[in-house]
C-alpha cells in the first residue's frame, strides 16, 4: 500500500457562487434593489446582503469553461439543480472597495436561458461585509476557463531547492537563479509572481505538516497547488500521473489542514515549460503562464482520466 490509496482524488471542483439576489445597492441609481432584479448600473454600490450564505456549483474545473453560447453541465446534483444543469455566463463585472481592492464577478444564469436562476462566481478573492462600486460591465465576455480561475502557488516562507542543493525562500527568489527540478537538471526561473489573499474559503492555505511527506519543514501551499508523491514510484502498478494530487485533496485535518485566519501571498513560479521543483524536500509542479494555465501534459491527462472514469 502506498500514501495514495490514503487519498481520493475528486473529479469535479465545487465552486462557490453567490445568488444574485442577495447582492443589494446600498448606494445608487437603483438603490434597495438586488443585482437579480435589476440591470447592473455603473456606479451604484452593492453590498452582499448580510448572512448570505454560498452555493456549491459542480463543475470540472479541467473540462468546464462558460461562455455566453455553450452552457456548460454540472457534474453532480446540487442545491442548483440536478446533474446536467445548464450554466450560462451572461455578464462580467468589474467592481472596486473603499480600499481599491478590485474584484471581478461573472454574471451566470443556471438552469433556463430566462427563468433560471441568477448567480455570481468571484473570479477574485472578494470581502462579503465590503461595499463594492461597479466600474465596468462586460455584455458579452470571452469564455472564461474555470482552470484559470484556479488559484496556484507557495506561501511565503516556504524553502525551495537551488542547483547546488541549498534552499532559499520562495519570496527571495529573483529571475535567473537555478533551480533544482526533478527531471531536467537545474533550470533557470524566468519569473515569479505573487497575489495576495484573504485566508478563508477556497484560497486558505493548505498546510502539510513537517515530515508527514518527508518535507523537512511544514509546507504551506494553495489548495490547488499539484504535489507529487513520490512514494508512487515503489509501486509497478501506479504509473507517473497517478501519483499527482492537489494539496486540497489530500486533507486528513490532523497532519494536513487547512489554516484561515488573516491573509496569506502565493508565489508562482515560471519557467519556459512546466517543471518539477523542490519545495521543503517535496516536488510540485509548476506553470508556464498562469494566465494561460499551462499544465504539464500527464497532470491534464491524468486529471481527465479520473474524471471519465467517474462519470462512468
Amino acid at each position: 500500500m502506498t500514501l495514495l490509496d490514503h487519498f481520493a482524488f475528486p473529479s469535479l471542483s465545487h465552486w462557490q457562487v453567490w445568488p444574485a439576489d442577495a447582492f443589494r445597492v446600498v448606494e445608487g441609481v437603483h438603490l434597495g434593489e438586488t443585482l437579480a432584479a435589476s440591470h447592473p448600473f455603473v456606479g451604484d454600490v452593492y453590498r452582499m446582503c448580510p448572512g448570505t450564505r454560498g452555493i456549491d456549483l459542480p463543475l470540472n474545473a479541467f473540462t468546464a469553461a462558460l461562455n455566453t453560447t455553450t452552457p456548460a453541465l454540472t457534474e453532480d446534483k446540487s442545491e442548483l439543480g440536478p446533474t446536467g444543469t445548464k450554466i450560462r455566463l451572461e455578464a462580467c463585472l468589474t467592481l472596486m472597495s473603499p480600499q481599491a481592492d478590485m474584484a471581478e464577478l461573472a454574471v451566470l444564469r443556471v438552469g433556463d436561458a430566462t427563468k433560471g436562476r441568477a448567480c455570481l462566481l468571484p473570479l477574485r478573492p472578494m470581502q462579503a461585509a465590503r461595499p463594492y462600486t461597479l466600474i465596468h460591465i462586460c455584455h458579452d465576455p470571452a469564455p472564461i476557463s474555470l482552470e484559470n480561475a484556479e488559484i496556484m502557488g507557495l506561501a511565503r516562507g516556504c524553502r525551495i531547492a537551488l542547483e547546488d542543493g541549498s534552499f532559499r525562500p520562495v519570496e527571495a527568489l529573483a529571475p535567473g537563479d537555478r533551480l533544482k527540478t526533478r527531471d531536467t537538471g537545474a533550470r533557470a526561473l524566468n519569473q515569479i509572481k505573487s497575489t495576495k489573499h484573504p485566508a478563508t474559503g477556497r484560497t486558505a492555505p493548505v498546510v502539510i505538516s513537517a515530515g508527514t511527506l518527508g518535507n523537512c519543514g511544514d509546507l504551506v501551499v494553495s489548495q490547488n497547488q499539484p504535489v507529487l508523491l513520490e512514494e508512487a514510484f515503489d509501486d509497478p502498478q501506479i504509473a507517473l500521473t497517478d501519483s499527482f494530487l492537489r494539496a486540497g485533496t489530500m486533507r486528513d485535518d490532523r497532519f494536513i489542514f487547512l489554516r484561515e485566519g488573516g491573509a496569506v501571498e502565493y508565489f508562482e513560479l515560471i519557467f519556459e515549460t512546466p517543471t518539477v521543483i523542490y519545495a521543503e524536500h517535496v516536488p510540485v509542479v509548476t506553470r508556464t503562464d498562469p494566465q494561460a494555465a499551462t499544465w504539464p501534459t500527464d497532470v491534464l491527462t491524468h486529471w481527465q482520466h479520473r474524471a471519465d472514469k467517474t462519470a462512468h
